[in-house]
């Protein structure tokens, strides 16, 4: 055993060591989270009612929920980065249409228009209905997906 100086020291220089190693890594996160999501509460209740994430770390966020505290209520997802809002135009979005924390409906979006709306009405998580629209107007439905998820009864809507 050495004096009890160096066993101060070294303990000194260990404990130096860990403190900075914890706070790089803490500080590593905290970065990497705040750089790739974004909480907003409601000024008057404090409750959270938007996470925004940036997915693709380009420093701009791409993907909003929609909460309702800690109750996801709906998703929009950005991947072309084009739209006069500064978010883009919609592409696609998810909604927990019961209540327990799953999508069970789920929209697509077509140049900023309703293209596709699927639902999942047995809660599964699969898609078991799903409407397919042109130029604002309703144009397939399609039901009975088989095991791979593919519709196997389609309704062409005549206009």
């Amino acid at each position: 055993m050495g004096s009890p100086e160096r066993r101060r020291a070294a303990s000194a220089i260990i404990s130096g060591i860990a403190i900075a190693a914890l706070s790089a890594c803490s500080n590593a996160d905290a970065r990497q989270s705040k750089s790739t999501i974004r909480p907003t509460y409601d000024k008057q209740t404090g409750k959270l009612i938007e996470l925004a994430y940036d997915s693709n770390h380009d420093g701009r966020p791409d993907t909003w929920t929609d909460m309702d505290g800690t109750k996801p209520l709906r998703t929009r997802i950005d991947r072309n980065r084009a739209g006069p809002d500064g978010k883009g135009i919609l592409v696609r979005a998810e909604e927990d249409t019961k209540g327990d924390g799953k999508p069970h409906k789920w929209e697509t979006y077509r140049d900023g228009a309703l293209d596709t709306v699927a639902f999942d009405e047995d809660g599964d998580g699969v898609p078991d209905r799903r409407f397919t629209y042109r130029a604002s107007a309703l144009v397939l439905i399609e039901s009975h997906p088989d095991s791979s998820g593919r519709f196997t009864v389609r309704t062409q809507i005549h206009r």
